[in-house]
């Protein structure tokens, strides 16, 4: 039971629920049980998922200061960051191998439904390679500027969502929440600059 215990509080349980959902597209797109239209829509949806919920740490920190699940939250951040660039990554390659021509390929990037995913996802990838220790140590104060790149990275994420989205309804409310978070993280953080 302390075995267990410790299992679920490691960062090894943290990576076997972020990597599950990607195990069950694998599995149920190579048996023809998930479409490529369907997979396709998955992969992008938790990539997007995971963005924000990467994002709203520091807002759901600031809301519930010593919470246990916010200091969760913290410690577990960059495994959600990474996901989202591996979910990402997935959604690339199954799009990719379906296309299959390079030519192709790099037609189509130039389309206006398509260049601001990849613009995404060339973003998250720095952020990816970036996010570990070694890194942070190298680059030093340059860690932390090419890290704000996330936002750039959530807004062409969003453009290419909205764009390709049949319906747009869910890409807004995904939008929405996030823009609530990066509104109260704004506040939150200039009320405690004013001078009392």
């Amino acid at each position: 039971m302390i075995i267990l215990g410790r299992f679920f509080k490691s960062r090894y349980f943290v990576w076997a629920v972020l990597g599950a959902p990607l195990v069950v597209m694998s599995v149920n797109y190579a048996d023809g049980r998930l479409f490529y239209g369907e997979v396709v829509h998955l992969s992008g949806d938790l990539s997007i998922k995971l963005l924000i919920l990467t994002m709203a740490v520091t807002p759901l920190s600031l809301m519930f200061p010593g919470w246990s699940l916010s200091k969760w939250l913290i410690k577990n951040r960059r495994y959600f960051g990474v996901s989202s660039f591996g979910y990402a990554l997935f959604h690339t390659v199954i799009y990719a191998n379906k296309v299959s021509a390079l030519p192709d390929i790099l037609t189509e990037a130039l389309l206006p439904e398509y260049l601001p995913g990849w613009f995404a996802f060339i973003v998250l990838a720095a952020l990816a390679l970036t996010s570990n220790d070694y890194s942070l140590l190298r680059l030093k104060g340059l860690w932390k500027k090419i890290h704000r790149l996330v936002y750039v990275a959530a807004f062409f994420s969003f453009l290419h969502f909205i764009i390709v989205a049949f319906n747009r309804g869910p890409a807004l409310i995904h939008l929405a929440v996030l823009v609530v978070f990066e509104i109260y993280r704004v506040w939150k953080l200039n009320s405690h600059k004013r001078p009392s």
